[in-house]
């Protein structure tokens, strides 16, 4: 039995439809736990919450840092999820392979992955910068 990823919800009429987001994490200085979210076949999660159903190969990633403050993205991977939502590749609570990010990005530059909404090659180059520690 795997532990619950979020707080059941109490809803009196039917489940809300996602859950509270923060807009902004890049402000945190504290460790990001981020994660794909377990969904069951008619797109809910463990608490009850209504995402509605994934395209194929596209999961829905929560990030989740020290204070509680949460972002969710559809994102086809972790390193794509961690992109989208900006995340500073050093708060994250469980590093990334730096091989699977170099294979993200040089599939984002080569056009093999597509860029997430408002993205571009310059925030790619940005988001890297900020860990200059990378392959450590």
């Amino acid at each position: 039995m795997s532990t619950r990823q979020f707080e059941s919800v109490s809803c009196r009429y039917g489940s809300p439809m996602g859950r509270h987001c923060v807009p902004d994490l890049k402000k945190t200085r504290k460790s990001i736990r981020l994660f794909r979210v377990r969904l069951d076949s008619g797109g809910y999660d463990d608490g009850g919450a209504y995402w509605g159903a994934r395209s194929r190969g596209v999961g829905l990633y929560c990030a989740r840092d020290s204070e509680g403050d949460v972002q969710t993205v559809e994102a086809g991977s972790r390193v794509a999820a961690a992109f989208a939502l900006d995340i500073p590749l050093a708060c994250l609570a469980a590093r990334i392979p730096y091989a699977e990010i170099e294979r993200y990005c040089y599939a984002l530059f080569d056009g093999r992955a597509p860029y997430p909404k408002g993205k571009d090659a310059a925030d790619v180059h940005a988001w890297l910068a900020l860990t200059p520690d990378l392959e450590n």
